[in-house]
């Protein structure tokens, strides 16, 4: 279920502009622009799944109309550069564990 935070609107990039909660877990969403906040797909509250299966169709979960779409186009990523992101943030994690593994063990 998708809960905007009320202070959110307008919305401000790189701020959480809400939570989505599931069975597994709760993440935060963060806008990648500013802008305020005109609609929330509360279909997701009787559908969470479409988030996974129709993220780029029914699965969306806020629309934001943008303050100054030129400063905030290089915040913006399709799927595969997303991918790219989040990859090497998994990969830096991983790092971080292992380092703390090993610091554990002396």
């Amino acid at each position: 279920m998708l809960s905007p935070d009320s202070s959110t609107f307008p919305q401000s990039r790189a701020r959480e502009a809400g939570s989505f909660e599931s069975v597994k877990a709760a993440l935060d969403v963060i806008s990648p622009v500013s802008g305020s906040v005109v609609g929330i797909n509360n279909e997701l509250v009787n559908s969470p799944d479409l988030a996974n299966s129709d993220p780029y169709g029914k699965g969306w979960f806020l629309k934001i109309k943008l303050d100054d779409f030129d400063s905030d186009r290089e915040n913006l990523a399709n799927a595969e550069g997303y991918f790219e992101v989040m990859k090497k943030k998994v990969e830096k994690e991983h790092e971080q564990l292992k380092a703390t593994r090993a610091a554990n063990k002396t």
